[in-house]
């Protein structure tokens, strides 16, 4: 019995740090992803962008992404 035991605790256990590992890997690419410095975001909530009406002073251009919306430098070539 102890070594049923034991054996499903390794499995539970390597199967929670693999589901750990996958989630962090996920997050790590959208935090660098979204992480642009000259980017000035007014909402992280790409759904509440369709609802936004902004405009941005000169020289930025709204932009949209999957990060949020808000405003960037117009010679930003990453922009939609």
């Amino acid at each position: 019995m102890n070594k049923k035991f034991a054996f499903a605790t390794i499995i539970v256990l390597i199967i929670s740090v693999l589901f750990i590992l996958g989630c962090t890997k996920d997050d790590a690419i959208k935090v660098n992803k979204c992480n642009i410095s000259d980017r000035k975001y007014i909402t992280s909530n790409s759904t509440q962008c369709s609802t936004l009406s902004f405009m941005c002073e000169k020289p930025y251009k709204t932009f949209r992404d999957e990060c949020g919306c808000g405003c960037e430098p117009v010679s930003n070539s990453t922009a939609n």
